[in-house]
C-alpha cells in the first residue's frame, strides 16, 4: 500500500497562549551607553533616506528561523531609520517566545520600498535589498522587565558577497509533476542567478534559462537536486542543494483545518482513485483506525470529519491502492 505524502494533525483542545518578549532597536541612538551608530547605506555608498527604503526587524530563537516582527519603518534622510516614537528613539518590536523575556537572535534588514511591502519581494523582483549582522540578544523584555541592550547593531555595509537568507527548500511531488522552487538573497548591490542540477557546488549542470531567484523544473519522474548560485560584483554564494523527491503518481496531499469546530480535509490527489482515510488520536498508538472510504471525483475533494466531536486532537493519513 501506498501511503499519503504527509501526515495532518488536527488540535482540538483550546491552544494556550504563547508567551511573549519586547525588544528595543534603532541603528542610531548617541545617547546610550554604549551608543548605537550604524547608518545603512545603498550600493552606491549614499546613506538609505526617507519613504524610499525601508527597514524591518526579524527575530527569533534561533538564528536560523527569524520572521519579520511588526510593521516596516521607513528611514530618515541620513541612513538611520525611523521610529514610531521618533527621531533616533528605539522601536519597541513584540514577538511570540518559547518564554517570557527569553534570549532572542535579530537582525534588521532593509529593501527599496519600489519592490513591494516586503524584505522577499523586493528580493525576488530584484530591487536593492540588504541586511545586518545576525546578533544574539541575552534577554527580551517582557511586562517591567527592560530588554538587554542595546546589542552593537552593524549597519549594512556593501558590496560583499550574497548572503542566503531563505535557502530552496526540499519538496515532494507526485511523478509527472513539476516543483516550484526559490531563493531569498541579498547582496546590497544587483543580484544574478544560475541554477543547476545535482549537488552543491557540482556546476557540470547548468539549466538553461533559470537564472532568476525562482525556477520550476522539469516534469520529474526520479527523485532530483538542485541548488542556485548567486552572484554579484563583489563575489558569489552557492545554495544547499534541496531535494525533490517523486512519489508515486497515486499518491495524495492532505491539508486540514477547522471550521466550527470540525475537522475539513482536503485530499488533493488523482481523480477516480479511491483513498482510505485514517486517523490515530495519538501517534504513539500502534493502529490506524479507518473513518471512511473515497472516490475522488474532483481534485481537491473535501472530507468532514463529524466524528471528531469532543475529542482532544488527531492524527489522520490517507492510503491509496
Amino acid at each position: 500500500m501506498k501511503t499519503l505524502v504527509f501526515i495532518a494533525y488536527c488540535a482540538l483542545a483550546t491552544a494556550l497562549a504563547l508567551a511573549q518578549g519586547t525588544i528595543e532597536f534603532a541603528n542610531g541612538v548617541p545617547w546610550s551607553a554604549p551608543p548605537v551608530d550604524a547608518p545603512f547605506f545603498d550600493s552606491r555608498g549614499d546613506r538609505l533616506a526617507g519613504a524610499n527604503y525601508l527597514a524591518q526587524l526579524y527575530a527569533g530563537i534561533t538564528a536560523e528561523a527569524l520572521q519579520p516582527v511588526d510593521a516596516p519603518i521607513p528611514f530618515l534622510t541620513n541612513g538611520y531609520f525611523n521610529s514610531p516614537k521618533g527621531p533616533y528613539r528605539a522601536a519597541v518590536a513584540t514577538f511570540p517566545m518559547a518564554s517570557f523575556g527569553g534570549p532572542a537572535w535579530v537582525q534588521v534588514r532593509a529593501w527599496e520600498a519600489a519592490g513591494g511591502p516586503s524584505f522577499e519581494q523586493a528580493a525576488f523582483s530584484g530591487h536593492w535589498t540588504g541586511i545586518s549582522e545576525v546578533l544574539f540578544l541575552s534577554r527580551t523584555g517582557h511586562g517591567g522587565v527592560n530588554p538587554t541592550g542595546p546589542v552593537p547593531l552593524v549597519g549594512l555595509k556593501y558590496p560583499g558577497h550574497p548572503v542566503i537568507i531563505r535557502e530552496p527548500q526540499n519538496q515532494m511531488v507526485r511523478a509527472g509533476e513539476k516543483a516550484n522552487l526559490s531563493v531569498v538573497a541579498s547582496g546590497g548591490v544587483a543580484m544574478s542567478y544560475q541554477w543547476h542540477q545535482g549537488q552543491s557546488g557540482d556546476a557540470s549542470k547548468p539549466i538553461p534559462g533559470a537564472t532568476s531567484a525562482s525556477f520550476a523544473t522539469p516534469v520529474l519522474t526520479v527523485d532530483t537536486s538542485f541548488w542556485v548560485k548567486v552572484q554579484t560584483s563583489a563575489g558569489s554564494t552557492n545554495s544547499p542543494a534541496a531535494l525533490v523527491m517523486v512519489l508515486p503518481a497515486s499518491a495524495a496531499r492532505l491539508s486540514l483545518r477547522l471550521v466550527s469546530g470540525v475537522p475539513n480535509l482536503s485530499i488533493d490527489g488523482a481523480v477516480g482513485t479511491t483513498y482510505r482515510i485514517e486517523y490515530k488520536p495519538d501517534l504513539a498508538a500502534s493502529e490506524w483506525i479507518t473513518l471512511d472510504s473515497v472516490s475522488l471525483a474532483s481534485n481537491p475533494l473535501t472530507f468532514k470529519d463529524t466524528t471528531a466531536t469532543g475529542v482532544e486532537a488527531r492524527f489522520y493519513r490517507v492510503v491509496a491502492p
